[in-house]
């Protein structure tokens, strides 16, 4: 589980820089992540 959360957080902080990303996708990833964790 830690292995799998680092790598997440790591492609959820390293977008593309041609990626249409929203302004909320960061967060919204990171808040499903940590919730299936607890």
């Amino acid at each position: 589980p830690n292995l799998s959360s680092s790598w997440l957080f790591q492609r959820a902080m390293s977008a593309q820089s041609d990626a249409n990303v929203s302004p909320g996708f960061t967060n919204e990833l990171l808040y499903v992540n940590f919730q299936s964790m607890k």
